[in-house]
């Protein structure tokens, strides 16, 4: 603040002023005197001028500076004192934080204590079930295996009725070829017995005849009549027999075929 005294004062000004009025008097009274004391005169009043022109800005630049400073100065009072609050706040929450993180550590604590307490009762029950999931698997695993040697024998014992199922139906069609065969035979025995009885009725009718002829003739012709007679009879009589056998063996595989309940 002591640059100041750089500025005119206002009794340096008035000093300014009556020696510029001496001079001009000075001048008008010795105009006479010569162009080299006029020349010096304005000389001496341009300096004065322009030194009082650079004194006048010198100021006005001194002024803004200091304004300038002023600020500055207020701005650092100003930051200085936002600074104070803040480092203030900053040990307000420093204390803050450190009761917040011992209430944290204890509540950490706790945790970890509670923590470990389900962890050991889990552990244990996990333990038990563990063990019994072990024994139902034991379990499940001899149920399977036996299981399994049960399906292998029903599957054993399916091909082996699969094998009798098959074996029954081409009995089945075989005892349906013989069926058809035996209801042949007897169809065609049902003919010869049909034969059978017509020749058995004219054995008979011959059989009355020779009697009657034996009794009214004795000739050798009517003999040997009697003779063929006799051989037609016994000839007829051997393929009765042998109708008689063949219907009793038809008779037997029938009853083979469908035995009676």
């Amino acid at each position: 603040m002591s640059d100041l005294s750089m500025k005119p004062s206002k009794e340096d000004l008035a000093h300014r002023e009556q020696s510029v009025k001496k001079v001009g008097k000075r001048s008008s009274n010795s105009a006479g005197g010569g162009g080299g004391q006029a020349f010096i005169i304005i000389l001496l009043l341009l300096i004065m001028g322009i030194g009082g022109a650079g004194g006048w800005y010198l100021w006005q630049q001194l002024q803004s500076v200091t304004q300038r400073l002023e600020s500055s100065n207020s701005a650092l009072t100003d930051s200085e004192s936002a600074l104070g609050s803040l480092k203030t706040e900053l040990n307000d929450r420093d204390v803050s934080l450190s009761k917040q993180k011992g209430a944290v550590a204890k509540d950490i604590t706790l945790l970890q204590s509670e923590v470990r307490k389900l962890w050991d009762v889990t552990n244990k029950r996990n333990k038990k079930n563990i063990k019994s999931n072990k024994d139902n698997l034991a379990a499940l695993s001899s149920a399977s295996r036996k299981q399994k040697s049960g399906l292998t024998a029903q599957q054993k014992s399916t091909s082996a009725l699969s094998l009798t199922v098959s074996q029954l139906h081409d009995e089945l069609a075989q005892r349906d070829k013989l069926k058809s065969k035996l209801a042949s035979d007897v169809s065609a025995l049902k003919d010869q017995v049909a034969d059978l009885a017509v020749e058995n009725d004219m054995l008979k009718t011959l059989a009355v005849e020779q009697e009657k002829l034996l009794q009214g003739f004795k000739s050798g012709q009517l003999q040997r009549q009697i003779a063929d007679v006799e051989q037609d009879i016994k000839a007829i009589n051997a393929s009765r027999r042998q109708v008689n056998g063949r219907l009793d063996q038809l008779d037997k595989e029938l009853g083979a075929l469908y035995p009676k309940k």
